[in-house]
């Protein structure tokens, strides 16, 4: 069995588009020509006409009682895995390669593409349904209480020159699930709909510039115009967002804020942005920075942000002792350093009995395909693990993943590799954020002295690193579903 490289180089990641017109080419062809210009900023539409209201107890009873569904667009004409350029590796202010297609597009393509893999609700709610459905009144209460409130109302977008998921209205409230849902939309703000939420917008057309010097990192001057948007969370859960800032002169980096105060800020990142919150209203700001040499870096951008509640669960490990590869055996659970892993192909991602022809083939409509069918909002950067003795991007298993698996996989160097999918804990020491991740596809890392190994997902979700100290065995209920959880 292959023997895994820790913390291989990493790639720009190439998450989010231009937009439509140029060609796609094939998941091994040459990189595009340089990106297009900036589009034109699209105008706010007329509000559409009020919809009757309906009662939020009558949604959260049907959403209780009735099957759930995804509903998807027709299959596009080619696969996401096809859709890949090359990984550019200019540094983060330089122009990167990006999609023809923009990744909302890409992640409803892998959707379509793959509808055996989306039968079921996206996996935080397809966790929520696994449990009694009484013990989801409250959400479903919440949840539908927005659905109503965005029935009702428009979305102020009047920051910038964008084209959000939630359509232009009037300015009232259009924040989805809350407390507060039905408050007006301030004026300049906007206000986030559903999750995942989509925006492709301009710092540059927007006359903002009341926010800057961060409290999360005030030496950074993002002085340069900024565009709010309002998140509303029904629920104490995970609230991220990614953007990305492909042409040449345009860095927009992003904050979370628990008010519209510099001072307040939760976090921060020049690609992503992260928080572990409490119900309550946030702000997701992007922001320009500002060049001490060469000024604003103000222009278009695309920005994703995603809300994760973790079900509740066990989170009890089994006490036993590891028999491994290299090294002695390993009492379980285990506490030390976590390496951050490459990732490994699946079964979504259209390469059939073939493999990947470098680390960065078709790694790019990888990203987006995890996102399609997650919903987990991150800036992905990891490429495919290298080729050892077999194939990039293939694991211990010799066989492609199952997507999901595949975003939460964990890797350890047993000497007897337990049945794919084996449910693990991985948790920060001591309790705190936790992620039941999938064991058996790999073996690893290289040095024993790591403990295990983890993907990217997991490392963002619990705001740790490469060779972060982390507490991983595994679970008592192998019932689990993976990806995030709230240890009971």
């Amino acid at each position: 069995m292959p023997r895994r490289v820790e913390n291989v180089s990493v790639v720009p990641s190439l998450t989010s588009a231009l937009k439509s017109g140029a060609t796609v080419p094939a998941a091994s062809g040459p990189a595009p020509a340089a990106a297009p210009a900036a589009p034109a900023p699209v105008p706010t539409a007329a509000p559409e006409p009020a919809a009757a209201p309906v009662p939020a107890a009558a949604v959260a009873a049907a959403l209780v009682t009735a099957p759930v569904t995804l509903a998807v667009p027709p299959a596009g004409t080619a696969s996401p895995a096809h859709a890949a350029v090359a990984a550019s590796t200019a540094p983060s202010n330089s122009p990167r390669v990006a999609f023809a297609f923009t990744r909302g597009t890409l992640a409803r393509r892998a959707r379509a593409d793959h509808p055996e893999l989306v039968r079921a609700p996206p996996p935080r709610f397809t966790r929520g349904m696994t449990r009694p459905a009484a013990s989801l009144a409250p959400l479903l209460l919440a949840l539908a209480a927005g659905c109503v409130g965005r029935a009702t109302a428009g979305t102020t977008d009047s920051a910038g020159g964008g084209s959000s998921d939630s359509a232009p209205g009037s300015g009232t409230d259009a924040a989805g699930p809350g407390s507060d849902a039905a408050a007006a939309c301030p004026a300049g703000v906007i206000c986030v709909g559903a999750f995942p939420f989509h925006d492709d917008n301009d710092t540059s057309a927007s006359t903002a510039r009341a926010l800057a010097g961060y409290s999360c990192d005030p030496t950074i001057d993002e002085s340069g115009p900024e565009v709010v948007y309002r998140v509303v969370l029904p629920a104490d859960g995970f609230l991220s967002a990614a953007v990305d800032d492909s042409l040449a002169g345009v860095d927009v980096d992003l904050h979370i804020l628990s008010a519209l105060d510099a001072a307040a800020c939760l976090d921060r990142g020049n690609f992503d942005a992260r928080a572990h919150l409490t119900a309550g209203t946030y702000y997701v700001v992007a922001d320009t920075w500002v060049s001490a040499t060469a000024g604003e870096q103000s222009g278009p951008y695309a920005i994703d942000i995603g809300y994760v509640v973790p079900p509740p669960g066990d989170c009890t490990m089994t006490v036993e002792t590891l028999v491994r590869i290299v090294g002695a055996p390993l009492d379980l659970p285990a506490t030390g350093p976590v390496v951050k892993e490459a990732h490994l192909v699946t079964t979504a991602d259209g390469f059939g009995a073939a493999w990947p022809a470098s680390i960065t083939d078709g790694i790019p409509a990888h990203y987006a395909t995890s996102f399609g069918l997650t919903d987990f909002v991150m800036h992905r950067t990891q490429p495919w693990a290298p080729m050892e003795s077999s194939q990039f991007g293939q694991g211990a298993s010799g066989a492609p993943l199952p997507p999901v698996d595949e975003g939460w996989y964990v890797n350890m160097y047993w000497a007897d590799r337990p049945p794919g999918g084996t449910r693990m804990i991985v948790r920060l020491p001591g309790g705190g954020p936790a992620v039941v991740a999938a064991a058996g596809y790999e073996t690893g890392p290289g040095d024993p002295t790591h403990i295990a190994g983890v993907t990217e997902e997991v490392h963002f979700y619990l705001g740790t690193a490469h060779l972060d100290t982390l507490t991983v065995g595994f679970a008592v209920d192998q019932t689990l579903p993976l990806g995030p959880i709230a240890c009971e």
